[in-house]
């Protein structure tokens, strides 16, 4: 009942994604060959139903249908399952449209912990709203990524640079010749970088990455800008642009530059490994100011940590499970939480002292002592 087609069939695929999912580029990217991609289909030799992977993800739109479901759902929990765990992640996030697939979620998700939801936005730009050289601070260059700015002496180049034009493009000289990208150079490195993730049928759409060091200077919103600028100028119609809808960043440098908003929509996933799920429950909880949901998450989360697959668990779990324990009043706990964070390699004093959660601690034994041991980490 699911059957993957061969690159050279993808166009089969076309009219199974309808306009309501057009929004999604990176769909019509895939099926037209100028972004990697899988697709599977219903019926090979006329495809009523079809799933898609492409590097932002799982797509899945056409005629629903119950024994499409089940079989994607074979596939889900098998083939990707180990595929994604093989290369360290977790996560599985789809997205639809149609009511109709969504009244067979649950065949789709079968044997999954649960199935989450993300709020996302996607704009659209098609006129820039900013002089971005105007903007730009001294000292500070702005450059199109190509060949020649990558081979640069002694350039210090973010390895998610090259990470891009491989998941999006195939590799860097698919990049260049069919894509487009432009960086913000500073003192021999690329500190802001905005890729085309995928350009079909006269539009592009782009991210944005911002080391945090050179974070609260406007360079997202002028790198971002650049690349705008170079794909309305080289006759591109349009340029799209997907943030979560939490992302408060993302969003500003988006109606800096000049996009627009056209739609809020929403991911649905989980993670294929127990401890990843939880880790993420606890986050929605902690946003939803259910703190004791948080902490029975984390509880959970530290003790099903799968190191050997996704190496030690990040400080960020613990500082999250920290601050849910200092807001519901247990500052031994928060403390307890808070140095192993520590243990797991935190050392920003100024972060500890910023986090609001964590205002009840100062001045006391246990936070002189913390301050003592994330000043000692950064010195170290």
């Amino acid at each position: 009942m699911i059957h993957e087609l061969r690159p050279a069939d993808f166009e089969k695929a076309r009219p199974a994604f309808g306009p309501e999912m057009a929004y999604n580029l990176i769909v019509s990217a895939v099926l037209d060959g100028s972004s990697p991609g899988r697709v599977w289909v219903d019926d090979p030799a006329e495809p009523r139903a079809a799933f898609l992977w492409g590097a932002e993800g799982w797509y899945l739109d056409g005629a629903p249908n119950p024994a499409f479901a089940k079989a994607l759902n074979h596939l889900i929990m098998t083939e990707i399952r180990r595929q994604v765990l093989a290369v360290g992640q977790a996560e599985f996030f789809l997205g639809y449209e149609s009511s109709g697939w969504a009244a067979l979620e649950s065949a789709i998700f079968a044997g999954a912990p649960s199935i989450l939801r993300n709020p996302r936005r996607h704009y659209v730009c098609r006129a820039l709203a900013v002089d971005w050289r105007a903007m730009l601070p001294e000292g500070y260059e702005v450059a199109r990524i190509d060949a020649d700015l990558l081979a640069r002496p002694g350039l210090d180049v973010p390895e998610h640079v090259h990470c891009w034009m491989g998941c999006n493009w195939g590799g860097a000289e698919a990049f260049f010749a069919r894509g487009f990208g432009f960086a913000t150079v500073h003192d021999d490195a690329i500190v802001s970088w905005s890729l085309a993730d995928c350009i079909s049928r006269g539009q592009a759409e782009i991210g944005i990455q911002t080391r945090p060091e050179h974070r609260r200077r406007g360079l997202a919103t002028i790198t971002a800008a650049a690349a705008v600028e170079y794909a309305l100028g080289s006759g591109l119609e349009a340029v799209g642009w997907h943030c979560n809808e939490i992302n408060r960043g993302s969003i500003g440098v988006a109606e800096r530059v000049g996009f627009a908003l056209e739609r809020h929509y929403t991911h649905h996933y989980f993670y294929f490994d127990m401890a990843n799920h939880l880790a993420e429950q606890g986050w929605i909880a902690f946003r939803a100011g259910d703190y004791r949901e948080t902490v029975a998450c984390y509880e959970r989360v530290f003790p099903e940590w799968d190191a050997e697959r996704f190496g030690p668990a990040p400080d960020y779990l613990y500082i999250l499970a920290a601050r849910a324990w200092a807001a519901l009043g247990e500052p031994g706990r928060a403390l307890e939480f808070l140095n192993a964070a520590v243990d797991a390699g935190w050392d920003d004093g100024e972060d500890a002292r910023a986090i609001p959660e964590f205002a009840a601690l100062h001045g006391t034994p246990g936070w002189a002592a913390l301050l003592a041991r994330l000043e000692g980490e950064s010195v170290r």
